[in-house]
């Protein structure tokens, strides 16, 4: 819904976007496949009847899109349902390939298969273009460790089921875009949030790659310090740059500046200066000049980063300074003397429940007029 701030501005403005038209479906679950859902709450009506209610996130990204590519005619089904869990939304065989056992929480939607039935089966037999993802918190405590396989899962059967069940007129990688993890709480002894974010990614750090092929994300661990943020326009700008470069890229020429990113800076490789008492992280991208505070790097002391996870802060992980900058890289001391630390084993950023000091508030972000945050990752020494 849109309870972004300065609600009724954006409400208004939503109502300019002539050519989108927004469908909500009505939450429903069901223990067995539905082919038709069982209600609407609204029905390809114009935005401003219907944006109040309807997902802040889904609608900036449409309007962002229409702002690059006007003119072009735009669905938008808002199929959501608050604090539910990737199993609930999968099909059968998205959660047979990953060994997943229904144990349900304790709403009774969230249990296996429940909302692909009643919400996402009864739209397969309707073309479309794309979907959008923004779920995982439910996750954190939930088969946490098996989200790389169950959402790669998800969308490889999502895609299968939409492109068997409208004989082909949905691409059978149709791009799949999705919003990473937000931040929650100021927890430092709880490491599921990075966990599920390293995940979503399929345990790379960034889409797309070879287990998620044609995806895009939008980091949002920087978007205010909430579960829910109030500017969902950070998170959408990102998601909307990202489909603009991978699924429209070819309405731009291959040397035009003006195109968007698909992602920011990523880690290329790291380097052990010959003291050892610093390590030095290349980027591909030129960086902002960081801001510079405690934990936003951190090195695991003990035999593994699985290990780390399941530790103390500052038993397993513990943080380190930047110490330098170069147009592109950055350098973390390594000097753990006063922790009793006597191993390292890997080197990971952003790796807490909340990890930024505030809205668009990280360390490393790209230098120039996107400034995409670098995405959380880790990296073994």
């Amino acid at each position: 819904m849109i309870k972004a701030r300065d609600a009724e501005m954006e409400i208004e403005k939503a109502a300019g976007y002539s050519d989108i038209r927004l469908t909500k479906i009505s939450s429903h679950w069901s223990d067995s496949p539905l082919d038709k859902p069982e209600g609407f709450d609204s029905l390809w009506a114009k935005p401003a009847d219907a944006a109040s209610t309807f997902s802040a996130v889904c609608l900036f990204f449409a309007e962002q899109i229409q702002d690059e590519l006007a003119g072009l005619p735009t669905g938008l089904i808002d199929a959501t349902w608050g604090g539910t869990i990737i199993e609930a939304w999968s099909p059968p065989e998205a959660l047979e390939a990953c060994d997943v056992a229904d144990e349900g929480t304790n709403e009774e939607q969230n249990h296996n298969n429940y909302l692909w039935n009643g919400m996402i089966q009864p739209l397969t037999q309707m073309s479309i273009r794309g979907a959008l993802w923004y779920q995982g918190e439910a996750n954190t405590g939930h088969n946490k460790e098996i989200y790389d396989c169950t959402f790669e899962n998800l969308i490889s059967s999502w895609r299968q089921r939409w492109n068997d069940n409208t004989e082909g007129l949905t691409d059978e990688l149709f791009p799949f875009g999705f919003v990473q993890l937000a931040p929650n709480g100021d927890n430092r002894n709880n490491f599921n949030w990075p966990i599920v974010r390293w995940k979503q990614t399929g345990e790379v750090g960034y889409v797309p790659n070879e287990r998620l092929e044609y995806v895009f994300m939008a980091a949002a661990m920087d978007d205010d310090i909430d579960l829910h943020p109030k500017n969902k326009r950070l998170p959408s700008s990102r998601l909307a740059w990202a489909a603009l470069n991978l699924v429209y890229g070819a309405k731009y020429d291959e040397d035009d500046t003006s195109r968007p990113p698909l992602t920011g800076p990523q880690p290329l490789e790291m380097t052990t200066d010959e003291s050892g008492s610093s390590i030095t992280v290349q980027f591909s991208q030129e960086l902002e000049e960081a801001l510079r505070e405690d934990d936003r790097f951190m090195v695991c002391c003990l035999s593994s980063m699985d290990e780390c996870d399941q530790a103390v802060y500052g038993e397993g992980w513990v943080g380190v300074p930047i110490t330098g900058m170069g147009a592109d890289s950055m350098s973390v001391s390594l000097d753990t003397s006063n922790t009793g630390c006597d191993h390292l084993s890997g080197l990971a950023y952003l790796w807490l429940e909340t990890p930024c000091a505030g809205e668009a508030a990280c360390p490393l972000y790209s230098a120039d007029q996107y400034r995409l945050p670098v995405a959380p990752f880790r990296m073994a020494f």
